[in-house]
């Protein structure tokens, strides 16, 4: 029997391909991440020379880069490792694609990059970024870590709220602090003036205020016993850039790895399954996470964005500051012109009662139409009202707003003796000297001719008129009170109002302040004047931000424009800030109060014009003698000049100051119009540029809802002409005041653009973009040229010709748009249209 045949041994199994798990996945996703971090940072002048080219020249530009870096005879050793690093790295991948490609497309891989691309998200959130993150060249450096302003301390500051708000979740264990009697009597004289809602309102701040020291005092506890650990936590952070979270390379390769992943999934079906209704969700929604990517890209390689400054006085602008920063200026390819700016503030009520005794600061109403404003409560006496309740004595109601009303030379009448209502006044006909804040609260009116009404009494102490040169200063006075009004002290400056958010403070320190003044105040700074101006000029400075400087001239020879001292605050531990304070800026009301180094510490200036340092001072005084009513003019030489009716004053100067009339008991009637609105067919609002005043009209109800009710309808305007923004009760009980609340940010401001560009020759011109309706910007509403759009951003009531126009360029925001909509395309094609269309084809397979 012959031999069988040996049995062939059996064939290998072929070898499993490796498992990858969560943890392994996202330990070689750290690791590539790491790896990322790594290239990015040794290659970051490369690629910096790689976004230069693109930027300046294009793909021309993009593709000479690597052969430019080549020949800088800078290059170092350093430079030909990483490069042959990365040659060998790319080699490695290309062998090892197999694998890759199966990695990425494992279940393990996506879940793991989902996870960590989270995380990364919420890196970002929970770790202080540093100031300017967005600006990829920005660092924490010995320059900017240390110091109160500097990037530690503003990390130790956030991650000590945080962990103490953490620590006393929805405030168990927070310390409480009850307000002390007396603020809770002044309180309720409060109350009683401006109704329950503005007490509660001031009550809850108060109450705040006396909470946030003690937990102020508690962080900064909890900061200093743990300072230790807390400063390694930010040198980690520092080192790993989680402070730059989304500018970093290692959070840049977590995108890409997501975006390989995305696309060597999208792989795994041929084109021809995408479009089918099966795979079409699938597709789109891989594609349009590519394309959202892609854009993303693109922002990181050719993006930029900063601030354009621009003013109504000045020319055409062609740079700006890169990232807000002033060191950082970029060129535009064309100039951009301001050809209109404008501001519209809140519309406020202030009501001021004669009679309240309080010190504090009165609330301000932002009215709109058919608003009611309750005031003034007294005991409730009506049918039915239990004891001890109240009701409002005044009610103000809005009935109607207007955009512009035309203000006239007023009605002013004598009344006769004994009548309720008179006010000692004087009618004077001066030169328009070109200023109106000069007119320190006076009541004015432009006549023409370069002249000018203005209406001064001496129930307001405060108005007065002052030369803008120093020739003189008038204020008036009651007969008997003429030769006290002069000041017995020279050189003082006005007040300074200090509060200090940390302490106990019912109301503002009022401190009378000369140069030189030096004052303790709570919590234990200390003030001094340093130097003081009549004259205040923004200049800009190299880097084109606007800077102070004082006139060089004596005060009394300094042109009375804008008035301003320089402070100096020391606190107990010896630290010292120098501040400018300005008359009229409230840093505070604007939301600049942090900008400050002691930043609890608020200033504001109240100057007085009369008593500072100016020109000679004259005193009209007036009053009834012998059955009329008589003037004389006073110096401070002691000297008495009589005043006719009709004739100049006697004092210095070209322009003649005219007596026109002086009245005991004058009856001042502002003489305002409604200008009706006519706004344009095609919705372009012109009106909004308009300098104009804006009106109010108000029902006055006194006893509202008695028998007694008794209305009256006033009408005013957001000016001091002819007192239009006053009015004063018969009864001298409260006045109301109009104003455009200019201490908050405004509701809306705008801007109209135009663009100049160079023709052959080199000479500018202006380039055709329509109406200005089509280059109007706004906060929200965007203006487009050659790429870049601009909107607005920033304006400050200090400087009414100022415009801030933020500028974008980039090119990767309609992408990730398109990427954006592409995703919720796919996400209607799978969740909505393709049960659709499979429920549709059931019935028909069954047939």
């Amino acid at each position: 029997m012959p031999e069988s045949a040996p049995t062939a041994a059996p064939a290998a199994a072929p070898a499993k391909p490796f498992a990858w798990g969560f943890l392994l996945s996202a330990l070689v996703l750290i690791g590539l991440a790491v790896v990322g971090q790594a290239i990015g940072t040794v290659g970051e002048p490369y690629f910096k020379a790689l976004k230069s080219g693109w930027v300046h020249e294009g793909w021309s530009g993009l593709f000479a880069a690597p052969a430019k870096y080549l020949d800088d005879p800078g290059l170092r050793a350093r430079d030909y490792v990483f490069g042959a690093g990365l040659l060998t790295g790319l080699a490695f991948a290309l062998l090892q694609r197999a694998a890759i490609r199966r990695f990425f497309l494992s279940m393990h891989c996506g879940v793991a990059l989902v996870v960590l691309c989270t995380l990364s998200v919420s890196v970002g959130v929970l770790v202080p970024q540093i100031e300017n993150f967005e600006d990829s060249d920005q660092r924490v450096t010995a320059a900017n870590r240390d110091g109160p302003d500097g990037e530690l301390n503003r990390f130790l500051n956030a991650e000590g709220v945080f962990l103490y708000s953490m620590k006393h979740l929805y405030g168990i264990g927070a310390p409480e602090r009850e307000l002390p009697p007396q603020v809770i009597e002044g309180l309720n004289r409060f109350g009683a003036l401006y109704g329950k809602e503005e007490r509660d309102n001031r009550e809850k701040e108060m109450r705040e205020a006396f909470v946030n020291e003690a937990k102020g005092v508690e962080i900064g506890q909890f900061i200093s016993d743990h300072e230790g650990w807390l400063t390694k936590t930010f040198d980690v952070c520092t080192a790993l850039d989680f402070n730059r979270t989304y500018k970093s390379y290692w959070f840049a390769t977590l995108c890409t790895l997501l975006a390989f992943a995305v696309g060597l999934n999208l792989t795994r079906y041929s084109p021809r399954h995408w479009f089918t209704i099966q795979k079409a969700g699938f597709a789109v929604v891989h594609l349009g996470v590519l394309t959202m990517l892609f854009g993303g890209w693109i922002t990181k390689i050719a993006g930029d964005r900063g601030i354009l400054h621009l003013d109504l006085r000045d020319g055409p602008q062609d740079t700006y500051e890169r990232h807000f920063n002033p060191n950082k200026i970029a060129r535009l390819p064309f100039a951009v012109r301001l050809d209109r700016f404008a501001r519209k503030d809140w519309e406020a009520i202030e009501v001021h009662f004669n009679d309240s005794q309080l010190k504090s600061r009165v609330p301000r109403y932002t009215v709109w139409p058919d608003r009611a404003i309750d005031l003034d409560y007294v005991a409730d006496e009506r049918p039915g009202a239990k004891p001890g309740d109240t009701r409002p004595s005044l009610r103000l109601h809005v009935a109607a707003m207007h955009d512009h009303v035309d203000i006239r030379v007023p009605t002013v009448t004598e009344q006769p003796p004994g009548a309720e209502y008179g006010l000692p006044l004087v009618d004077l006909e001066i030169p328009d000297i070109g200023a109106t804040s000069l007119f320190e609260q006076s009541v004015t009116q432009a006549v023409g001719d370069g002249r000018r009404r203005i209406y001064l009494s001496p129930y307001l102490p405060s108005q007065a008129v002052f030369h803008p040169t120093n020739l003189w200063r008038l204020r008036v006075a009651r007969d008997e009170d003429g030769p006290g009004m002069f000041p017995t002290e020279e050189g003082m400056l006005g007040v300074l109002e200090v509060e200090v958010g940390k302490e106990r403070q019912v109301e503002p320190e009022v401190v009378p302040i000369q140069l030189g003044s030096t004052f303790k105040t709570l919590g234990g700074y200390t003030i001094r004047v340093t130097e003081a101006t009549r004259n205040l000029v923004m200049v800009h400075d190299a880097s084109d931000q606007p800077q102070p400087r004082f006139d060089p001239l004596p005060l009394e020879e300094q042109a009375d424009r804008a008035r301003a001292v320089w402070i100096e605050i020391t606190s107990q531990a010896g630290r010292t800030e120098r501040r400018l304070v300005i008359e009229g800026f409230n840093a505070a009301a604007m939301g600049l109060q942090s900008s400050y180094e002691f930043d609890s510490v608020i200033t504001r200036l109240r100057w007085n014009g009369w008593t500072a340092p100016g020109g000679p001072r004259f005193v009209l005084a007036f009053g009834e003698r012998a059955g009329a009513v008589r003037a004389r003019l006073l110096d401070e030489l002691g000297r008495e000049f009589p005043v006719e009716v009709g004739a100049a004053l006697p004092m210095p100067g070209d322009g003649a100051l005219v007596v026109k009339g002086v009245y005991a008991r004058a009856m001042l009637a502002p003489n305002l119009t409604v200008q009706p609105d006519a706004p344009r067919a095609d919705g372009w609002d012109e009106d909004f540029y308009s300098t104009a005043p804006r009106g109010i009209e108000l029902d006055v109800i006194r006893d509202p809802d008695t028998p007694r009710e008794r209305r009256e309808r006033v009408l005013m305007a957001t000016t001091e002409e002819n007192g239009s923004n006053v009015w004063a009760s018969a009864d001298g009980r409260f006045a109301l005041v109009f104003v455009e609340n200019s201490e908050m940010m405004p509701f809306e401001w705008r801007s109209v653009l135009s663009i100049l560009e160079r023709d052959g020759e080199g000479k500018p011109f202006v380039v055709d973009l329509g109406a200005e309706r089509n280059r109007e910007i706004r906060v929200n509403d965007y203006f487009q040229y050659g790429g870049y759009r601009f909107f607005q951003t920033n304006a400050d009531s200090r400087f009414p010709t100022y415009s801030g126009v933020g500028v974008v360029y980039d090119p990767g925001i309609p992408v990730v748009l398109l990427g954006m909509y592409t995703i919720i395309a796919g996400m209607v094609i799978a969740y909505i249209l393709r049960p659709i269309v499979l429920a549709a084809r059931r019935p028909q397979a069954a047939t």
